[in-house]
């Protein structure tokens, strides 16, 4: 359940320390985990430490300044939907939910200019989709039937079938469970799966896959629906570090753990050596929570530790996917003019997977500029390439589905590599994802990499955050009426019940 501002004032939070929060909580890695589990335990009263070796907050979901413009630009396009509930109730925690703008139209656009949308009807879930789907221009009636019979079977597949299905490719398990045309795999499933997963349908697991179109597009009628900030994502984060702050913690930006003491007797953390610069500090919090990526965290615990929990043993075998993100200032003639129309497009039949614009702003010449930010997932064979090549490519992508952006003025062009964007959930990942608590007492671990059941996602990351900070407030002996986080799903339609019965 969210708060609203005032419950995370000071007042509230001593009289949450009074009812029983105590001890000190480092939170390594200022991420969305470590936010969620730093916001969570501060609500409760908790003193918390949350360090990161960046000097802002957010992780891989940040912002920065744009040198030529002094714009500032999100280092790349994140999103959310409705069935992220576990990160919009973090933005309604922190006071930023109406920052989100909601888009329930999915545009797709063609090589030759033709323009489909997706969009839910008034009819209940999972056939929601259904009368749009079939005005679907780019996809033939054969492949809108074997889609059909994958969605079928996508439904009906039970926990355990889901859970078993690590075991392979969504892409072989769709030729096993319904066999598709190539236009079918090309045009439909490899777009969100690249998009979601980011991973091609042949190396991603097939249960993260399932996982994707079952929360995402099946159970309801409303879990589809994209939200994107509306302000650069950095200022999502404004109240972290107040409501910290408010509850005797601290934000230490710029902090980097070097390692970390183990008493192997005690089977706890006992301290912590962090470097700021040339100084280092030592610190001896009660709780950890290590929110960090698998290989910043295997270099941080000692030979002891990995050999005490076995969490810490397949640390190096956990694989990373990257994403490319480019952003190109254009100035159009005129606001009539615009270089892109839509608020986004999936691109079909192109190497650019998606491109997103921002609100236009007026140049002192009267002209038109435009940011226009394109994504390209699983984008590991392009990250050789030199900036200009990547900024022309998008460039000559925007151009060709836009014509209207052929008019318009490149200004500037920036590129930002993600090399380790999500950890690459490939068949078998299950086994690599460690759980949030083990054999060291104090050790947790959080992270969208960690066992959450999701794929590597916001709403992943912020779910393992809420778990770890349960988990600490239970080993702190904070009274249970101390607010916890709750991670809850969306509940599905009384239609997708039955047929996934």
């Amino acid at each position: 359940m969210a708060l609203s501002e005032a419950t995370v004032e000071p007042a509230d939070l001593a009289e949450a320390r009074a009812s029983g929060a105590g001890g000190r909580v480092a939170v390594l890695g200022a991420g969305v985990a470590g936010m969620a589990a730093a916001v969570s335990l501060a609500r409760a009263g908790v003193a918390v430490d949350l360090l990161d070796t960046r000097r802002k907050l957010g992780g891989r979901a940040t912002s920065f300044e744009e040198h030529a413009t002094g714009h500032t630009l999100d280092n790349c396009q994140h999103i959310v939907m409705r069935c992220c509930t576990a990160i919009l109730d973090l933005y309604e925690t922190l006071g930023v939910a109406d920052r989100i703008a909601w888009h329930r139209t999915l545009n797709f656009v063609g090589p030759d200019g033709r323009r489909d949308t997706l969009a839910a009807m008034p009819l209940p879930a999972p056939g929601h989709f259904s009368l749009s789907f079939l005005r679907l221009g780019f996809l033939t009636m054969a492949d809108k039937l074997g889609i059909a019979r994958a969605m079928l079977a996508l439904i009906r597949t039970s926990p355990e079938a889901m859970v078993a299905a690590d075991a392979v490719s969504f892409a072989d398990w769709l030729a096993r469970h319904a066999p598709q045309t190539q236009r079918a795999m090309t045009r439909y499933w490899e777009p969100v799966v690249v998009s979601a997963v980011n991973l091609p349908c042949a190396q991603a697991s097939a249960r993260y896959a399932i996982q994707v179109f079952r929360e995402g597009f099946l159970c309801r009628g409303d879990a589809y629906e994209m939200g994107v900030s509306r302000v650069p994502l950095r200022d999502l984060y404004e109240r972290v570090e107040p409501i910290v702050a408010a509850a005797g913690g601290r934000v230490l930006l710029g902090h980097a753990v070097e390692s970390m003491a183990y008493d192997a007797d005690a089977r706890r953390v006992t301290g912590l050596t962090v470097r700021h610069g040339r100084d280092y500090l030592d610190l001896t919090p009660d709780t950890v929570v290590a929110a960090l990526p698998a290989d910043r965290l295997a270099k941080a615990v000692s030979p002891e530790m990995v050999q005490a929990d076995h969490r810490l043993s397949r640390l190096d075998e956990v694989g990373v996917s990257s994403i490319l993100g480019v952003h190109l200032a254009l100035a159009c003639p005129s606001v009539d003019e615009p270089a892109m129309d839509l608020p986004h497009a999936a691109l079909l039949d192109s190497p650019l997977h998606w491109v997103f614009n921002e609100p236009p702003t007026a140049l002192p010449d009267g002209r038109l500029a435009q940011w226009v930010h394109g994504v390209i997932s699983a984008s590991d064979g392009l990250l050789s390439k030199p900036n200009p090549e990547l900024v022309e490519l998008v460039h000559d992508e925007v151009r060709r589905y836009f014509p209207a952006a052929v008019g318009c003025e490149m200004l500037t062009g920036v590129a930002v590599r993600e090399v380790r964007a999500t950890f690459a959930a490939t068949p078998g990942v299950d086994a690599l994802r460690p759980a949030t608590a083990g054999a060291i007492d104090n050790l947790l671990l959080a992270g969208d990499w960690v066992d959450t059941g999701w794929p590597a996602t916001m709403e992943g990351a912020c779910r393992s955050g809420y778990r770890a900070a349960a988990a600490a407030l239970d080993a702190l002996g904070v009274a249970a009426d101390s607010p916890r986080p709750a991670v809850h799903d969306l509940r599905p339609a009384p239609l997708f019940r039955l047929l996934s019965a």
